[in-house]
């Protein structure tokens, strides 16, 4: 279950988002921030996202991979290629470990889940996106499949498909209104399914029904 309190755009003082814009030199020129919360392993599909970005990469935004950076990696290693064979300095930045995810998401534009290799269980970093009034891009499999409601609160996209993605974000970006009306349906859904409470109600609930067999 998602913490409403903590995950509540309402609640983040701009000063947290300042403090991540300067510690990650996000230029002050107000494009749109991409970003993909998670640890950077394959499962996380970040190699995806970035090819999805280079596909795209003459439109106006910033893509950020925020998670754990674990140094001497290969698949770290092979990013960091990526983005230098692609030519993405300027476009995408691994920003490492972030202890201040609800003021990161405050500060994107459009949150990926790009989970490739396998699916997700539950999917965290979508019903936080969700939480903080986020539009939510996310594969197809697992978890997402509950938690995201394609075309409402978010759209969901095939796994480990760079175009798919790149075309989904490129639609996305070109239509704030859209976009924004996804951020509203996303909390709203994830207030009346995905909270903490409600996760606590329902698990008494069943022990309940269990115990009186």
């Amino acid at each position: 279950g998602c913490d409403m309190k903590a995950f509540n755009p309402e609640e983040i003082k701009q000063e947290r988002v300042k403090i991540l814009k300067e510690q990650w030199q996000i230029p002050p020129d107000n494009k749109p921030i991409v970003m993909l919360p998670g640890r950077l392993t394959h499962w996380k599909g970040q190699h995806v996202f970035i090819d999805s970005i280079n596909l795209i990469k003459d439109l106006p935004f910033y893509a950020l991979c925020v998670g754990e950076i674990e140094e001497g990696s290969s698949y770290v290693e092979k990013l960091k290629n990526a983005i230098t064979q692609y030519g993405l300095q300027d476009k995408v930045h691994l920003v490492g470990h972030c202890s201040d995810i609800p003021a990161a998401l405050l500060l994107a534009d459009i949150v990926v889940s790009a989970s490739s290799s396998q699916p997700e269980a539950f999917g965290k970093v979508a019903i936080e996106a969700m939480a903080m009034g986020k539009p939510v891009i996310a594969t197809r499999h697992g978890g997402s499949l509950e938690t995201v409601v394609d075309n409402s609160t978010g759209w969901l996209i095939e796994p480990d498909d760079p175009q798919e993605m790149a075309t989904v974000i490129k639609r996305v970006l070109m239509n704030k209104e859209k976009t924004d009306h996804a951020g509203k349906m996303g909390r709203q859904r994830v207030k009346d399914h995905f909270t903490a409470e409600k996760m606590c109600e329902r698990t008494l609930s069943l022990y309940r029904k269990a115990y009186r067999g």
